[in-house]
């Protein structure tokens, strides 16, 4: 019975403390649990946002980037999707200059770089021609991605090789794949330059054999192949210039009048690209100077001789006739023939001119001008108070117009002035941005905010209210070491109270801590021992 009654009397006991146990043993788990969260969104909060250090490299480029980054001591993360290697956000400059002192940057083909390796003795001509051509390939690439709106470029030549044995070589080729960046395409003028840059870069390469493709497969060279559109475009770009130029003019003169934004112009210029070559050749009427004069006379004297009747066979006089006999006076008749000519060459003035008309020659100008009234704001609500302009200030503007293009009434030209109300609402120009919510530096807040947030719930939240409650709950040592005695004055003071028939409601509250009721016992005890006595009584007589 007895060790019945001490196993029964030590039961309660041992149950409640193994209780307590438990409970402060799950309040424990429980914060450390909390405590391991928290530590751990702390640590994610301040874990550093990664950003790539170059957005396209090659797998040998990456491995020498590597190393590089681990010489500098700088942090690196590989994305396990792309394969690209990331940097702290803070530090991707950093990297960068760090990576292109050793000479790794994007695209980092080696160029010419590579002619300055040593080539090892049994190195074949084959293998230095390609080596120059890939050089030569990754040079112009590099050219190329340099320019605007362009991301990267790929250069392929076809080089045949040249002999003085061949009488029709084959021709020089290049092909050139362009990746423009999201959201942008290329003029025709850049076209036209790239195929330049790679017609001037390769020997014996003409322009009109340079392929340009960009990663869509759309054939670009094809919009700059044909000279006359070229030439078209060229003079459409003139006219828009000469156009902007007088528009500019123009309001440039009547902003400080009428008032900023007040006055808007349009000019429509029609310009003659034709070209016309004229050759003049004309003489000044004749003058007295003569510059060389020349003079030819001719004159011949013959003596008569022997005549006859004409249509006679011989000389034998007709028959009938009668010879006269000759005096001397005859005998010194005779017969001649004389000319006379004269060239004259005057001095005369020669004058030879050619002519030719330049391009680009302006045929008419039309001008549209439109002006806002006069706007005055009033003191009394600042509502604006619109008066429209006279026909004398009409005018007037009319005629610095026409003073400011340079107006010619037999050219056909035409100027046109409006007043007109313009709307009152300011018409603000939007920037595009970037969402605020697409910066790395609000993701980065974010994060950061909320692991403090969290951290601060779990400390104010979870674990001061459990330290809190712990520390006003019985220690599991101080529980076991009570043990009966413990219980029994509490017992004891509860079955006293209700002895008395006293208010449960008025009972003392519960005590938790060991020293408390110890202290209670003692006092109990030393008030009234007899009532303490017939308490454990009671309770032994129960257990019996």
């Amino acid at each position: 019975m007895a060790d019945s009654r001490g196993y029964t009397a030590r039961a309660p006991g041992f149950s409640i403390n193994m209780a307590g146990v438990f409970q402060h043993m799950g309040t424990l788990f429980g914060l450390a649990a909390a405590l391991a969260i928290g530590v751990g969104i702390a640590l994610w909060s301040l874990k550093p946002s990664y950003t790539p250090v170059f957005n396209s490299m090659s797998g040998r480029d990456a491995t020498e980037m590597v190393d590089a980054l681990r010489s500098s001591n700088i942090p690196y993360q590989i994305d396990e999707k792309s394969g690209l290697v990331l940097v702290p956000t803070d530090q991707a400059q950093q990297a960068r200059m760090q990576l292109s002192s050793a000479g790794i940057t994007e695209g980092s083909a080696e160029g010419l770089e590579i002619l300055r390796k040593d080539s090892s003795l049994g190195t074949s001509q084959f293998i230095e021609t390609a080596r120059y051509q890939h050089a030569l390939e990754t040079e112009l690439s590099r050219s190329i991605s340099s320019m605007r709106n362009i991301e990267a470029a790929r250069v392929h030549l076809a080089i045949p090789k040249q002999s003085v044995f061949v009488r029709n070589q084959s021709q020089t080729t290049a092909s050139v794949l362009l990746k423009t960046k999201p959201g942008r395409s290329l003029e025709d003028g850049q076209i036209l330059a790239i195929v330049n840059v790679v017609a001037s870069g390769v020997p014996y390469l003409e322009a009109s054999r340079v392929t340009i493709v960009d990663q869509f497969g759309r054939l670009l060279s094809s919009r700059t192949s044909d000279e006359n559109m070229g030439l078209t475009r060229s003079q459409f770009d003139y006219s828009r210039q000469v156009e902007s130029e007088y528009t500019q003019r123009i309001e440039s003169l009547l902003t400080p009048i009428v008032g900023y934004g007040r006055v808007k112009a349009e000019v429509n210029a029609e310009i003659d690209f034709t070209t016309n070559e004229a050759m003049l050749e004309t003489f000044t009427p004749a003058n007295d100077k003569i510059r060389s004069e020349k003079v030819q006379e001719t004159q011949s004297n013959n003596a008569l001789g022997a005549a006859g009747v004409p249509g006679a066979l011989s000389n034998t006089p007709p028959a009938g006739a009668s010879l006269t006999p000759e005096t001397a006076e005859d005998e010194t008749k005779t017969t001649g023939n004389s000319s006379r000519s004269t060239m004259r060459n005057y001095e005369l003035d020669k004058t030879i001119r050619r002519t030719r008309q330049a391009q680009g020659t302006l045929q008419r100008l039309s001008v549209a001008v439109v002006v806002d009234d006069h706007v005055v704001k009033s003191k009394k609500g600042g509502k604006e108070q619109r008066t429209p302009l006279t026909p004398e200030e009409i005018e007037r503007i009319n005629n610095l117009v026409k003073e400011a293009i340079g107006f010619r009434e037999a050219r056909g030209d035409s100027v046109v002035v409006l007043n007109s109300a313009f709307q009152s609402e300011e018409i603000v120009e939007k920037v595009v941005q970037e969402p605020i919510w697409k910066q790395a530096w609000v993701w980065s807040a974010i994060k950061q905010v909320a692991g403090a947030g969290v951290v601060l719930f779990i400390l104010f939240g979870i674990v001061r209210p459990a330290l809190r409650s712990y520390v006003n709950k019985t220690p599991a040592g101080a529980a076991d070491v009570a043990g009966a005695k413990g219980t029994l004055a509490i017992a004891g003071n509860t079955q006293a109270a209700l002895t008395r028939n006293q208010d449960p409601s008025q009972l003392p509250a519960p005590l938790h801590v060991y020293g408390d009721i110890l202290n209670m016992a003692r006092a109990m005890a030393t008030d009234d021992p007899k009532r303490v006595a017939k308490v454990v009584k009671d309770w032994v007589g129960d257990d019996g």
